[in-house]
């Protein structure tokens, strides 16, 4: 007796896709991949007692914005559902800063770089060179989370 084979998705080639379906496409893999990593779920008040989550998407003046996860039957809530966290697809806008090949900080090369503005701009600071460090994004984050420490204190 032969077994029947489980049905397999087909490979989708994404640059066959225009923009608006890309999107979908991440968006839905980002859902099932959280949904994957919450389960078991609360048992929810519906007949069937397993919740049939959906998401419940925010207004359309926010893209991208947490979104509801709720079940689609009772409308009980469950979670919020994150935003994507993907470096490719939104690169830091200091990114084209950087003119070293290696990090300022720790001297640490072969890694994604960033320019840091010594004075920010949003204080006056500029994009001129004597202003921006080349760092890698864990001195920059070091960086960042000391002048928060600084301007608290």
């Amino acid at each position: 007796m032969s077994s029947i084979p489980a049905p397999v998705a087909p490979a989708i080639d994404l640059g066959s896709l225009d923009a608006d379906q890309q999107e979908l496409i991440l968006e839905t893999i980002h859902f099932n991949r959280f949904i994957a990593s919450k389960t078991p779920h609360a048992p929810c008040s519906c007949p069937s007692a397993a919740p049939a989550l959906v998401l419940e998407v925010g207004p359309p003046q926010e893209p991208g914005a947490r979104r509801r996860i709720e079940c689609g039957l009772c409308h009980r809530f469950y979670y919020w559902l994150p935003k994507i966290k993907n470096a490719n697809k939104r690169p830091p806008g200091s990114t084209g800063l950087a003119r070293g090949a290696f990090c300022q900080c720790c001297l640490k090369a072969g890694t994604a770089l960033v320019g840091h503005h010594v004075v920010p701009v949003a204080d006056g600071g500029s994009d001129a060179q004597d202003n921006i460090w080349t760092v890698c994004g864990a001195c920059h984050a070091i960086i960042h989370a000391l002048r928060r420490m600084v301007e608290q204190a």
